[in-house]
């Protein structure tokens, strides 16, 4: 990776403002492939369904500042649950938005090819909602009841916590936001993993 390609993502990921968790950039690539027009052309995966937490991305698209910095920035969105670290292992995509501090530190222990470049929040913003009326003063009382969570928490945050608080496998349920939010309700010794900052 050049120190100008590097330059330039700084810019961008700068330009996009504070929106995000993390931001990684895919490494390895010669050259950065360039538009008709001679700008920079990088596809951001953003993961999943556009939410608030993506509006500086596309404010700067909006307001030039990506073109002003000689960058065409592609957002790419999808369904939720997406699999944002495999398209950037794969370079499929220059840059990706990650949800927690998990995601670069998985591709990291695999050996990908990536880097991460910015770290939007100080703290991860991971959440554990509780239903009011049950005593949990400490993550120790999280033993013997079901967690529920993302797909996606099951191969980072979930393995920190069941291995930091000694949980057990069987206690993660993963599930649809829907779906989670139903069983949290229903089974009042539910804990429900969640974000901080998600807008939905």
């Amino acid at each position: 990776m050049t120190f100008d390609r590097l330059s330039r993502r700084n810019l961008l990921l700068g330009a996009a403002g504070l929106t995000a968790v993390s931001a990684l950039s895919a490494c390895g690539r010669a050259e950065a492939p360039v538009d008709e027009s001679g700008r920079v052309r990088l596809r951001l995966a953003a993961g999943g369904p556009v939410t608030a937490a993506h509006g500086g991305f596309y404010q700067a698209i909006a307001t030039g500042a990506y073109e002003r910095r000689g960058l065409n920035v592609e957002i790419l969105t999808g369904a939720a649950g997406a699999d944002v670290p495999a398209l950037l292992a794969a370079s499929a995509v220059e840059l990706a938005v990650g949800a927690d501090s998990f995601a670069p530190m998985r591709l990291i222990a695999d050996r990908a090819p990536v880097k991460a470049v910015a770290a939007f929040l100080q703290k991860d913003p991971v959440v554990l909602m509780a239903r009011p009326d049950q005593p949990l003063e400490t993550l120790s009382a999280l033993r013997d009841r079901p967690i529920l969570m993302s797909p996606a928490d099951q191969a980072g945050f979930w393995n920190w916590l069941r291995t930091r608080f000694d949980l057990t496998a069987d206690q993660a349920r993963p599930g649809t936001p829907e779906d989670n939010l139903k069983a949290l309700r229903d089974d009042p010794k539910a804990v429900l993993v969640g974000r901080l900052t998600a807008g939905d």
